[in-house]
């Protein structure tokens, strides 16, 4: 089960960072090989440290997921309070693709664990990777950064936290996470991964490709009688979204956020691209949508406000939700 789990993380991380990356006219191939290469190889770190794959089929494993998970599902309800139950079953939950009722399990079971276990952070940081979800990378790399509070010598979330504070554009976090993963002496063929990819890094922030000076204040104001309205749907997020006006799809950058009027600052560290400097254009468009789904591409209910600005202007953006 480690190594179904193993090749899900490096299918989910070649999704999130190199599908997004094809869409761009000015990346060739020899630097979707180089990606691939980062996403693949320090992937083996988790093979040296997790474990070895079993023989079994990937059938078998299906089955034996199948029958875990109605086997723990009637257990939790005997032992609601047994953590390694929840853990257990969230697990089950998240390799077959089941991700809501995983995070309900994770968070089940850190709770009764009284947020002191930091292998439990690590995997249900482990499990948002799974799912896929770019809009998750930041709360699974908070995940990973509880979990070291925890234990900071936690290989997983050394591991992950690396790649997931590097997707995020924070290569600072994810050099130190990496570099600390190193000092536990893995395997020589994974060092010699790891200290290219952090030579990588470093080149980044050396080379100032990335300007992290600039970062947009974003206001925004919900009607309270529409945030009332909309108490009946459960699944639906706030979307943060800035696109270059000439050139809107894809957006540049997306946080997805519980829908409450709130205050927050948009930077490079959000991009949907890494590399993407937000301050190389001239204008901005900055949109917050309402999806009654959760899905950013669901419009079928088109609540939204946006308003494009000037690179220069120092202004708060300013963005009104209401039930008009």
């Amino acid at each position: 089960m480690e190594w179904l789990s193993f090749g899900i993380i490096i299918s989910v991380f070649i999704f999130i960072l190199l599908f997004p990356l094809q869409k761009e006219r000015s990346l060739n191939r020899k630097k979707i090989i180089q990606l691939s290469s980062f996403v693949i190889g320090p992937s083996l770190v988790i093979y040296y440290f997790i474990g070895s794959p079993n023989s079994s089929t990937y059938s078998d494993i299906e089955l034996e997921i199948d029958r875990t998970i109605i086997n723990l599902e009637e257990e939790i309800k005997t032992n609601p309070n047994d953590e390694s139950i929840w853990i257990s079953l969230a697990e089950a939950y998240s390799l077959k693709n089941q991700h809501d009722k995983a995070f309900l399990s994770y968070e089940k079971a850190i709770g009764i664990e009284n947020y002191s276990n930091s292998n439990t952070f690590a995997d249900y940081g482990e499990a948002m990777i799974r799912a896929g979800d770019v809009a998750l990378l930041s709360q699974a790399d908070d995940l990973f950064n509880r979990s070291l509070a925890l234990e900071p010598n936690n290989a997983k979330s050394l591991f992950l936290g690396g790649l997931t504070s590097s997707s995020l554009g924070d290569y600072d976090i994810a050099i130190n996470r990496w570099e600390s993963l190193i000092d536990l002496t893995p395997p020589e063929e994974a060092i010699g991964t790891l200290k290219d990819q952090l030579e990588e890094w470093k080149s980044i922030i050396n080379d100032n490709n990335i300007s992290m000076i600039k970062q947009f204040f974003v206001n925004v104001d919900i009607d309270p009688l529409l945030i009332d309205e909309l108490k009946t749907y459960p699944q639906k997020r706030l979307f943060l979204i800035i696109r270059d006006p000439l050139n809107p799809v894809p957006p540049l950058a997306v946080t997805r956020e519980n829908v409450v009027s709130l205050s927050k600052y948009i930077g490079n560290a959000d991009a949907m691209i890494r590399g993407v400097d937000l301050n190389q254009y001239d204008q901005l468009e900055f949109v917050a949508r309402v999806s009654l789904s959760g899905d950013p591409l669901d419009r079928s209910n088109d609540i939204s406000d946006s308003v494009i600005i000037d690179i220069s202007d120092d202004k708060v953006i300013s963005l009104q939700l209401t039930n008009n």
